[in-house]
């Protein structure tokens, strides 16, 4: 492979993910948070967090973007309005799959945060990057059903984030269905088995496809057409759930985010990161696309609404940070936290397109030249949620400070 194939297969895979640090809650339930006993609450625990604690950050500066690579810090902030109203003496159990991983330990720490939760995290070999003081249990694909409903005995809920995922292209869809379809029923049916009342599935928004038209946000009413083994298997395994739950009235949620990144995403993100350290110029500049991410701790937040919301029973909801920006906006983005300045010089999208084809890498050149934006308003409405507002901010900056690729 030469230097050129390996530049632009390494920069267009680590394209998936961005890098922040968490400061700042949900703008739309600070703006719920009505009443006057919300609003006395609020001002008692204020009170006591600038007696007994340093006070919250200012919005943070390039500077303090870049220590939130290696420090991430939890943000200080009470209980959510939400879980204040639903809180009740008996702690709700929630075994987490996949807890280990790099969205299940997440959704592990916050619900660790949260009084209303215990956590649990199902591991299915190494349980050290746990975080402390959580229960885990072992289980995998090839688990027996006996082990399932043991690992879920006393659960109230489940948050299924397991799967087979980032395997070569050339594996067999009879793989990712094994694990993606099958195990899914088999949790479903421990799940069942033992009286959980509410599952939460990661799926995918890959079902809708590989892109979306031009300045078309794929909405939860358009019919999905995945074309990948990975997104046929999650969609198939979508299909099995609202089976399973209509026969036995367990309430599930399904969720399909967009590319997810974060301070600890895979190999991709570290790709990304060391051509721009290096300073390899990169042919970005006049690609013109629109992409949806969503920020890890804005999917976690997400998910912990869809634990405490009745609304989010029997429901499938979009994800992302409902701010789309183009390949090269995401790369100066991610350059700035690493405090770097990325080069970018321009080849007409057509032409960078068809060469990284004619390379094999078809795949790669669509994730990295078309477009792909959900429509996340249903979400937000049905949920009374946003996302978390730093990431926005982030990328907010750099569409304000233009990026005008011009024609291809």
């Amino acid at each position: 492979m030469s230097d050129w194939d390996t530049i632009l297969c390494g920069c267009t895979m680590g394209l998936r993910f961005m890098t922040y640090s968490p400061s700042f809650g949900s703008r739309k339930r600070k703006r719920a948070m009505s009443g006057e006993t919300d609003r006395a609450e609020e001002q008692t625990w204020r009170r006591r967090a600038s007696c007994s604690a340093p006070r919250p950050a200012e919005a943070p500066t390039n500077s303090t973007l870049r220590v939130g690579i290696a420090q991430r810090r939890a943000p200080r902030h009470p209980p959510s309005n939400l879980l204040r109203s639903t809180m009740q003496t008996n702690v709700k159990q929630v075994l987490v799959t996949g807890g280990s991983g790099f969205i299940g330990r997440a959704i592990v720490k916050r619900l660790q945060m949260e009084p209303l939760f215990s956590p649990r995290a199902s591991c299915r070999r190494d349980v050290s990057d746990v975080s402390p003081g959580v229960e885990t249990v072992r289980l995998s694909d090839a688990s027996s059903g006996d082990d399932i409903r043991e690992a879920m005995g006393g659960c109230s809920a489940v948050v299924h984030t397991a799967g087979l995922a980032h395997r070569p292209r050339r594996t067999p869809l009879s793989d990712f269905r094994r694990v993606n379809v099958g195990w899914t029923r088999r949790l479903m049916e421990g799940a069942i088995a033992v009286g959980v009342e509410r599952f939460v599935f990661l799926s995918s928004a890959g079902v809708y496809g590989k892109y979306s038209c031009p300045g078309v946000s794929f909405r939860l009413s358009d019919a999905p057409k995945p074309t990948e083994a990975y997104a046929i298997s999650k969609l198939e395994a979508e299909e099995r759930l609202w089976l399973m739950a209509a026969e036995s009235g367990v309430a599930v949620t399904v969720i399909r985010p967009a590319l997810v990144y974060g301070a600890e995403a895979p190999g991709n993100l570290r790709r990304l990161a060391a051509l721009i350290r290096a300073g390899i110029p990169l042919p970005l500049a006049r690609v013109a696309n629109r992409r949806s991410f969503i920020a890890l701790d804005s999917l976690v937040d997400l998910i912990v609404r869809c634990l405490v919301s009745s609304a989010a029973t029997g429901r499938t909801f979009l994800a992302s940070d409902g701010l789309d920006i183009s390949t090269p906006q995401f790369v100066r983005a991610f350059a700035g936290v690493l405090g770097r300045r990325a080069i970018l010089f321009p080849v007409p999208a057509a032409i960078l397109e068809l060469s990284m084809r004619a390379f094999g890498l078809g795949h790669a050149a669509t994730q990295l030249c078309r477009s792909f934006q959900l429509d996340i308003s249903e979400t937000e409405e049905v949920l009374d949620w946003q996302p978390m507002s730093l990431p926005r901010a982030i990328l907010g900056s750099e569409i304000a400070a233009g990026d005008n690729p011009g024609p291809s």
